[in-house]
């Protein structure tokens, strides 16, 4: 399980954030998930679609219409 102590790395690749993603999304933890998405952007990287079809398909899978809705808007809106 990840911690915000595992977080708390000063830089990681964009690859790094995307398998993190992952993995919180296949461990139905959205909150964390999104915490590193966040951590990603803040970071200056811009989350590829890959990204975002991930986090929209964990809100899916979870029956959160309302959060997948605002993932898709997101996307349209950055890109």
């Amino acid at each position: 399980m990840l911690t915000e102590q595992t977080m708390s790395c000063a830089y990681l690749y964009p690859s790094a954030y995307s398998n993190l993603i992952s993995f919180c999304t296949k461990s139905r933890d959205m909150s964390m998930a999104m915490k590193m998405f966040w951590r990603m952007y803040d970071a200056g990287h811009s989350p590829p679609v890959k990204i975002y079809n991930t986090l929209l398909g964990g809100f899916v899978g979870l029956n959160n219409a309302l959060e997948a809705f605002r993932i898709y808007s997101m996307m349209k809106h950055f890109k």
